[in-house]
């Protein structure tokens, strides 16, 4: 979740302050740099595809403008469900959790 705005339970509450710091887009630019991954279908209109590559790109901006090394791993799965959990999703999580791990392992040389 990206936004709380896209949802509809938020509807009437975009001119609140306190809502809108808990977007996930608020606080892109603190991730600047950090290794994130984001899976969400092609047509999620709850969660929202759009808000989710918005929070893609802006935090690549942020890490690209800081000159740290952009890490954001952004799949958009064609889902025909439109909000649910992509099909294989937690394997592919688990899989780029693993790649992580390794690649840190091997830079410390643990």
């Amino acid at each position: 979740m990206t936004n709380l705005l896209a949802l509809r339970e938020f509807k009437g509450t975009e001119n609140t302050p306190f809502v809108n710091s808990l977007s996930v887009n608020s606080i892109a630019q603190n991730l600047a740099g950090r290794s994130i991954w984001i899976i969400i279908g092609d047509r999620d209109t709850r969660v929202g595809t759009n808000e989710a590559i918005e929070f893609a790109r802006r935090t690549t901006k942020y890490s690209l403008e800081s000159t740290k090394m952009s890490d954001v791993t952004l799949i958009v799965q064609p889902e025909k469900k439109g909000h649910t959990t992509p099909a294989g999703a937690p394997k592919k999580a688990a899989k780029w959790i693993e790649l992580k791990l390794n690649t840190a392992a091997e830079t410390t040389g643990e």
